[in-house]
């Protein structure tokens, strides 16, 4: 739960990242050229891969579908092929509504009128509704900032925004709170019940909100010039990037050959071994599929 908890704000983190760097491409390119590269980048490899898991698992036993057009279809958008590459789905929506959005950065004012209305419809009003066993109507949800758009915003506006120590610290505050908030409650509101105490869960709920956004000004502010004096240790963090894509993509099949032999993938030592032993073989089956011409173009 531990584990769990520091390590939830990945895909918000991943969203704000592709808000900071993709909003102001007109700066850069056009947009056909925009698209070109997210399918290019992204879309193929999505395509790719959940072919090979299809074939993979079929083969292997591990899924069973029917074999028409509309069922593959829905097993690609809905990601039962492969159920981690869900992430691709919003991903694709995210990357269709930039060039709208990106028509609007350039008044701060609404940019932060979307953030505010945003966060409070997705993830306060919801939460706060339910502590009171109140329903809610989703029907109040900013439709602007839909699905993982707010994280797209937060990040476009953090990149863009000189905060001062004294606003860096409340946004650390905000941030071990939120974990803090996550883990407690559930670990306290859990015991004797028959299910897991989730009211405090989701990427869009507001602690994950606040540990998201305190782990992004932390990076974004930390003294990089410092760090990266070495030329090895730029070169090992470049490489380990560049290889971060691939390893999400073939992990899965990965941790399948060991469920396989029979590791028993809820005890303590998968939970926290289990990660970097993965992440070491991806790292290195990557870094050999990078070298071959052709598969290369699959681990981008």
């Amino acid at each position: 739960m531990i584990v769990e908890t520091l390590a939830y704000w990945a895909v918000p983190v991943f969203f704000m990242i592709s808000g900071a760097t993709l909003l102001n491409y007109r700066q850069r390119y056009d947009t056909k050229t925009y698209l070109k590269r997210r399918m290019i980048r992204v879309g193929i490899p999505f395509i790719a891969w959940s072919m090979i898991n299809l074939v993979w698992k079929v083969h292997a036993g591990k899924l069973v579908i029917e074999y028409s057009i509309p069922a593959l279809f829905s097993a690609f958008i809905n990601s039962r092929i492969e159920n981690v590459y869900w992430f691709f789905i919003p991903l694709f929506t995210v990357y269709f509504s930039i060039p709208v959005l990106s028509k609007l950065i350039a008044d701060r004012n609404i940019l932060k009128y979307m953030i505010v209305f945003g966060f409070l419809s997705y993830s306060v009003f919801p939460t706060f509704f339910l502590l009171l066993r109140m329903d809610y109507n989703m029907g109040l949800n900013f439709p602007l900032t839909g699905g993982y758009i707010l994280y797209v915003l937060i990040g476009y506006y953090l990149s863009t925004e000189n905060l001062v120590a004294g606003q860096r610290y409340f946004i650390y505050l905000l941030a071990i709170g939120g974990a803090g908030l996550r883990y407690f409650s559930t670990v306290i509101f859990s015991v004797g019940q028959k299910e897991v105490y989730k009211v405090f869960w989701g990427y869009l709920n507001f602690p994950t909100v606040f540990l998201a956004v305190g782990i992004f000004v932390l990076f974004q502010y930390m003294n990089w010039e410092k760090l990266l004096r070495n030329e090895k240790t730029v070169k090992l963090i470049a490489s380990i990037s560049s290889a971060s894509f691939g390893i999400y993509l073939i992990h899965m099949i990965v941790m399948n050959q060991f469920w396989d032999y029979g590791v028993h993938v809820w005890g303590w030592k998968w939970r926290v071994l289990g990660a970097p032993v993965i992440y070491c073989i991806c790292f290195i089956v990557v870094k050999v599929m990078q070298k071959i011409p052709v598969v290369r173009k699959l681990i981008p």
